[in-house]
């Protein structure tokens, strides 16, 4: 199946090769796979450093950031929309509601997933040259999907999907250790320094959603847990589209 789906994708002109059991070997240093994709063109990224770096072209472009600040009220007034925040209010003619897994207006049309990601203690010397030594990352796609790389101060940070949320530090942290310890059997496994959760929202069909909440009032929704780069092309988009009064 990962042979015909790397075809695919390289039909479509994407930079793939398809991995054996050795390749897989020497490409990660991970034990126990079968075959694999590897996507020439990926890579890792820091998504709070990210966001960040997004704010500031914003704030370079003129746009006004106001954090914490929640609407607490959102009206429709004499053609425009009135938002209301504790430490003010405005008026606008177009609003996003970009809340994406938080709750909001459009939060019955999606499945609330969380998300559990750990990061260890740095890794010996060994261990730093085992784990994935050419950098980029690893997917396994299995029933427990598992991401994993290796930070630049040289631990293991990786994570997945939990059906159930509850006690999840007290769970998951020594799950996700174990399959690390698993993949990479033969090195020591650091332990876990820190565990933390976020939610992501998903759809039925795994498609976005693009909800129209009243005149000059959308909700774009929902990238199933790959925002980072789908929610940065569909911002820009919805932004053109908005700007041209050209929704459709």
């Amino acid at each position: 199946a990962l042979r015909a789906r790397a075809g695919a994708w390289a039909d479509a002109g994407a930079e793939v090769a398809y991995l054996d059991r050795p390749a897989i070997r020497n490409r990660t240093g991970a034990d126990g796979y079968a075959a694999a994709i590897d996507f020439r063109s990926g890579g890792t990224i820091d998504p709070l450093a990210y966001t960040r770096g997004l704010a500031r072209a914003a704030a370079a472009r003129g746009a006004a950031i106001f954090a914490r600040s929640p609407v607490a009220r959102m009206a429709r007034d004499g053609g425009a929309w009135h938002l209301e925040t504790q430490g003010g209010s405005l008026r606008a003619k177009r609003v996003v509601l970009a809340t994406n897994g938080s709750f909001g207006p459009a939060a019955a049309a999606i499945v609330p997933v969380e998300v559990h990601q750990i990061a260890t203690a740095p890794l010996d010397a060994r261990g730093r040259a085992r784990v994935l030594p050419s950098g980029g990352c690893l997917t396994d796609m299995r029933r427990d999907a598992v991401a994993l790389r290796q930070t630049p101060q040289g631990g293991l940070h990786g994570g997945g999907v939990a059906a159930l949320p509850w006690n999840a530090a007290a769970r998951l942290a020594p799950f996700f250790w174990r399959r690390f310890r698993t993949l990479f059997s033969g090195i020591d496994v650091p332990p876990v320094a820190r565990i933390w959760s976020g939610r992501i929202a998903a759809t039925p069909d795994f498609f976005p959603r693009l909800y129209e909440i009243g005149p000059g009032c959308v909700a774009p929704l929902w990238c199933n847990g790959r925002g980072n780069a789908l929610a940065t092309v569909l911002g820009a988009e919805l932004a053109r589209a908005l700007a041209r009064d050209r929704l459709e």
